[in-house]
């Protein structure tokens, strides 16, 4: 994959990633931030890029080079200064193929963690951030949203249902696939929403460590 292409992006395009190299690009809080504000708003330059991550216009390019190199962003075609040129996304969606036996090498395994580490640094800032200012929400919203956990008892094929069961829930109301740039609550009454969903197989009994116990509601 590359950058050159400057043609308008398929907004229904959905990126399987199946190298180390695209993850370890994508594997950085500056990167992952600016992929995920191409993807939500739209093109961006290097110097508006600075504004959103907190770093210099340079370093701004470099992470926007690196990106392109990988393939996940591409330069606009533009009439203005080549050097204020605005950047966009080359996909709506992205997920990994770890079905693939082919990818289970310790690099790729390394590179998937290393995503999805920066994945969870993004859902914990979103989640202290709403908590933080979560008695300010109407009655409606603090019902609705919020956290909980539960211990389930399930066997392999219970748990790939469940998974299945979910995914058609949510893709009903998702934005990621089909819907244009910048991306907007469809609804004078609704808003957009983080959904975040992790099914995390546990330990043997017994070789837990301590933690919050089983079935605690943070609603």
């Amino acid at each position: 994959m590359t950058s050159s292409d400057s043609r308008a992006p398929d907004l229904d395009r959905a990126l399987v990633i199946r190298d180390a190299a695209t993850l370890r690009a994508i594997a950085h809080p500056a990167r992952m931030r600016i992929l995920e504000r191409l993807v939500m708003e739209g093109p961006i330059t290097a110097t508006q890029c600075a504004g959103l991550t907190g770093l210099s216009p340079s370093a701004c390019s470099y992470h926007l080079r690196l990106l392109g190199r990988a393939g996940l962003v591409a330069e606009e075609p533009s009439t203005e200064d080549h050097r204020r040129r605005p950047w966009r996304a080359t996909f709506r969606s992205l997920s990994m193929a770890p079905e693939d036996p082919s990818l289970a090498t310790p690099e790729f395994n390394a590179a998937a963690r290393g995503v999805a580490q920066q994945v969870l640094a993004v859902s914990e800032r979103r989640t202290m951030a709403y908590l933080e200012t979560e008695a300010e929400e109407a009655a409606g919203w603090r019902a609705a949203g919020g956290l909980s956990q539960d211990i389930l008892d399930l066997t392999v094929s219970e748990a790939v249902a469940l998974r299945e069961d979910l995914d058609k829930l949510v893709v009903a109301h998702s934005l990621r696939r089909g819907s244009a740039t910048p991306v907007r609550p469809l609804r004078s009454d609704s808003r957009l929403v983080h959904f975040e969903f992790r099914l995390i197989p546990l330990p043997s009994p017994g070789q837990e460590p301590i933690g919050q116990p089983a079935g605690a509601d943070f609603d």
